[in-house]
């Protein structure tokens, strides 16, 4: 407060701005489901136990499933993301984030990088460049799981 007993403008706008913050958050994906045990399971906690759950249990959570072009793999897009379009667009997003099953068993989580955002970063789980994808025009690591 100021000496004369009325708060600062910066003061107000900060509260102002915790409140908006705190109260008009709106949910950006599906809501949780209770199980069995009453516990809810959010999409946090689905994603959190990846290695033990299926592409069904994301779909059944408003992820988007689909056969990969690589072969036995099964990826996964979070709600609202979608998937790499087929040719690829001037206006594409910068970066996907996926899930991806290999032959059934969770193998990791996939990052697609644009050609003009990639400068020969090496992927964490291979030490290796990442590998180019010219069907969806993207450069792909995948973080294998552990990694």
């Amino acid at each position: 407060m100021r000496p004369n007993g009325r708060p600062g403008w910066i003061a107000v706008m900060v509260l102002a701005c915790a409140l908006m913050a705190v109260g008009c958050s709106t949910p950006t994906s599906p809501g949780a489901v209770v199980e069995g045990g009453g516990a809810p399971v959010t999409n946090d906690r689905i994603v959190q136990d990846a290695s033990s759950a299926t592409p069904e249990d994301f779909a059944a959570r408003g992820w988007e499933c689909r056969t990969s072009p690589v072969p036995g793999r099964v990826v996964c897009s979070h709600p609202n993301q979608g998937f790499p379009v087929v040719p690829p667009p001037a206006d594409r997003p910068v970066t996907y984030q996926l899930k991806a099953w290999q032959n059934g068993v969770y193998a990791g989580n996939i990052l697609l990088i644009r050609p003009d955002i990639y400068n020969g970063q090496r992927c964490e789980s291979t030490d290796e460049p990442f590998i180019y994808r010219p069907v969806i025009g993207y450069y792909e690591c995948l973080h294998s799981v552990g990694d």
